[in-house]
């Protein structure tokens, strides 16, 4: 029989000396291992033997679980310590859902408002929780790296930023910037349903230019007017006052631009003429001019977006377009 008692241990250990009853002679695993005594009587104190708190030091205690005769600890001790420090958090959000708690909350809405509030106001109980997340992808023999463990906190944290979401620009260059956690996500040996998808490598630039003109964006999308040509005209004249955000907008235009029907992508080397070609005047025939200049150009323009190409012989001289440059005012008033 298991000695279920301090007391009882005390008292077994005291006959056995008075006796003078040699090791050889006792029954094999009558008594707990001599380094495991205090953590024995820990464990038969616990109610719930199967907690994150009796698994923990069963992990840690290898003798005692050969002496219980448990089955090894699936989950890593990393995780169990941190399933342990945040117990209080973890029976907090579990109370938010249970019906016999005086925390239920009856109305989902409000429990997921309340479970998302709880979150906010506890950041580095998120964090663990990313923490145990990617930590359980691993074993104790076979654990997942720091490195991942720790990237995968600071991916979440991206993530829960206002405006961020899983396939946004942001999250898309971390995974570009930090590709051996990319390579972990979307292992599904790892993550099974759950793992990523693999990035498009195309759309890179439009993630940069995304995020580097992120203010500019927003500023831009914010010019409103009931008048579609007023609208228009204003965000025509902030184009014109940032003149790196307008050629960066057209390069982004450029690398998202694909055949409609064939899904071919506009040629990479074409990306800065496409640039070129919208920086001059739509007025007379400077844009014509260039796209019989530049055949290449002109072709991937017609192939990509449908664009008709210019009869060269219609097309007068450049200066042509250098005359109505120097008069633009009085040819504009003209023309009304």
């Amino acid at each position: 029989a298991k000695i279920l008692s301090q007391e009882a241990y005390n008292q077994f250990k005291s006959m056995v000396k008075e006796l003078d009853i040699p090791d050889s002679a006792l029954t094999e695993m009558t008594l707990p291992p001599e380094g495991s005594i205090d953590n024995y009587f820990k464990y038969q104190d616990m109610d719930n033997k199967n907690s994150w708190e009796a698994q923990l030091m069963l992990a840690k205690d290898p003798d005692l679980l050969k002496f219980l005769d448990r089955q090894p600890i699936d989950t890593p001790i990393k995780s169990l310590e941190l399933k342990v420090k945040n117990r209080a958090n973890f029976d907090k959000l579990d109370a938010f859902s249970d019906s016999n708690s005086p925390d239920y909350i009856t109305d989902e809405k409000k429990r997921a408002e309340a479970i998302k509030r709880f979150k906010a106001e506890n950041i580095e109980f998120v964090d663990d929780m990313r923490r145990i997340e990617a930590i359980e992808k691993g074993t104790e023999k076979i654990p997942i790296d720091d490195a991942l463990v720790n990237s995968h906190v600071e991916y979440g944290r991206l993530i829960d930023q206002e405006g961020v979401g899983s396939s946004s620009a942001e999250i898309m260059l971390y995974r570009v910037d930090n590709p051996e956690y990319d390579a972990f996500r979307t292992d599904a040996n790892i993550w099974g349903d759950n793992a990523l998808k693999p990035i498009d490598a195309s759309r890179v630039p439009i993630w940069q230019i995304d995020v580097k003109y992120a203010k500019e964006d927003a500023e831009y999308n914010a010019i409103k007017n009931p008048l579609p040509a007023e609208q228009a005209r204003m965000r025509v004249e902030y184009m014109v006052a940032h003149p790196e955000y307008r050629m960066d907008s057209r390069r982004r235009e450029a690398y998202g631009l694909t055949n409609s029907v064939t899904g071919e992508a506009f040629p990479r080397d074409q990306i800065e003429s496409y640039v070129g070609y919208y920086e001059l005047s739509a007025r007379g025939f400077r844009r014509e001019r260039f796209l019989v200049e530049n055949p290449e150009f002109a072709q991937a323009m017609r192939k990509i977006t449908g664009v008709d190409l210019p009869d060269p012989t219609k097309i007068p001289s450049v200066e042509y377009d250098n005359i109505y440059d120097e008069w633009r005012d009085e040819f504009e008033k003209f023309e009304g």
